[in-house]
């Protein structure tokens, strides 16, 4: 007896889209594979670089900390001689003591750590101190100088620290004295004058 044809489960249209994907499924396995491995690969390498930066910053910072302590204390001495000349009786011993350990640092402690900007306000500072020396009425120019290296050790620590010290009150001025950055940054002159016996010259440079 005769038996009727079996019909396909699918078209031929389809039978060659699936062998088609059939064929293709191990090569894009593959290569998905393969990119997939790259791209871990790339991400370890990323993150191998970043570990090998830290670490480097790291001993970079280790070896810099010795030098940096001795700054910051370097720095306190001459906050406190500054502060002392701005405030003490010219008269008085203190004041006189504040001004030798201040030509102590001016030409070797300090000279040792200090950074461009606390150099150059050490030698204004110099300067003011020659000025007030020969003339008492430059008394405020010496206090606007004790300021203004205040500030510039306070940037200078927070710069090498990595602090952020915009708006701190650890260096304000009194009422009166409150001299700005741009006149910070103007270089002091010597004013004309017989300065008294046993102080130092004037020193144009440092």
């Amino acid at each position: 007896m005769a038996t009727s044809k079996e019909k396909a489960p699918f078209s031929p249209k389809t039978e060659r889209v699936l062998t088609l994907v059939q064929m293709l499924f191990p090569i894009l396995a593959t290569i998905g594979g393969a990119l997939w491995a790259i791209n871990g690969y790339f991400n370890d390498q990323d993150q191998s670089r970043s570990q090998a930066e830290a670490s480097r910053t790291a001993r970079i910072n280790d070896a810099r900390k010795p030098f940096y302590e001795l700054q910051l204390k370097i720095y306190g001495s001459a906050a406190t001689v500054a502060g002392a000349l701005a405030s003490e009786d010219p008269a008085s011993d203190k004041w006189m003591d504040a001004r030798r350990k201040f030509y102590a640092l001016y030409w070797s402690e300090l000279s040792m750590v200090e950074d461009s900007n606390v150099k150059s306000r050490m030698v204004n500072l110099e300067k003011a101190l020659v000025n007030f020396n020969r003339d008492s009425s430059q008394r405020k120019q010496l206090q606007d100088q004790c300021y203004c290296l205040a500030t510039a050790l306070k940037e200078s620590i927070a710069s090498n620290w990595t602090i952020d010290l915009q708006g701190s009150s650890a260096v304000s001025a009194p009422a009166g004295l409150t001299p700005s950055k741009s006149y910070c940054d103007l270089p002091v002159h010597t004013t004309e004058g017989k300065g008294q016996a046993g102080l130092h010259p004037v020193n144009e440079t440092r």
